[in-house]
């Protein structure tokens, strides 16, 4: 195994992840480090976006870590954030996941007019939209937004089942 591969032995020699908080802290830290051993390691955007630890040069992103410290491997596929916060690393919120089932498992976009996953007003009616691996199906055209929300959450729980969220 190449040396610039990170395992989860020489992982767990230098961070400490607790899977209750989702934190990882510094057990290991080199003589010229500003950083502290018990610090929490990373760096907490409040841009909502990912948490990420440096590792001998090199950024991981601190679920993915969080995979490899628990399960010895890192993760083939993408980690899905259960509860659809980027920065919640606890262990049971991170699950495995297709990109599909990650992308199922997203808010609604900040711009959405309607304020729900794939429901958008046009003419006077609501359309239901669902986008199954970039290609975007035309579920129907309502006249409430609930009925358009229930079109699409009954093909999305069908297709993404637990992945699926509104």
């Amino acid at each position: 195994m190449s040396e610039n591969i990170l395992t989860q032995e020489k992982l767990k020699q230098q961070l400490l992840y607790d899977a209750e908080s989702g934190y990882f802290t510094w057990i290991m830290v080199s003589k010229n480090s500003p950083v502290k051993t018990g610090s929490i390691a990373g760096s907490y955007p409040k841009s909502g976006r990912y948490v990420h630890i440096q590792i001998d040069g090199k950024k991981y992103l601190a679920h993915r870590l969080a995979w490899l410290y628990i399960h010895g491997v890192f993760p083939e596929k993408e980690i899905d954030h259960i509860n659809c916060i980027k920065q919640d690393n606890r262990l049971v919120n991170i699950r495995i996941a297709t990109r599909s089932q990650n992308m199922a498992n997203k808010k609604v976009r900040k711009d959405s007019k309607s304020g729900i996953k794939g429901i958008r007003e046009f003419n006077n009616k609501w359309i239901s939209i669902i986008t199954i691996k970039n290609k975007r199906i035309y579920l129907g055209s309502f006249g409430s937004k609930e009925q358009a929300s229930n079109a699409y959450m009954e093909h999305a729980n069908q297709l993404y089942k637990e992945f699926a969220i509104q």
